[in-house]
């Protein structure tokens, strides 16, 4: 069986960015669906956020400037500008 990394490294960093940015959108939104009506344990966030901070690290977007705030706000914002046209 695969790895989450394997199958990120495989299946998802190959697209471009508006699919990972889908994706990424797609999978927070049925994790927070299913967690509205459930109760979740503070021992559960720290595993949850240990877990999110291990793999957000593994990857390097070979990018000198991946972790620019403004730049990345420039970029979700185009993004959702981006989205509703795609929707009308």
């Amino acid at each position: 069986m695969q790895t989450v990394q394997e199958i990120y490294a495989a299946s998802i960093r190959p697209l471009g960015e508006s699919e990972r940015l889908r994706i990424a959108a797609l999978i927070l939104e049925e994790i927070t669906q299913s967690r509205q009506d459930k109760q979740v344990s503070d021992a559960e966030k720290t595993l949850a956020r240990q877990r999110l901070r291990q793999f957000a690290g593994s990857v390097g977007s070979g990018n000198a400037n991946s972790s620019d705030n403004e730049q990345i706000d420039k970029d979700l914002a185009l993004e959702s500008l981006n989205a509703r046209e795609d929707e009308s």
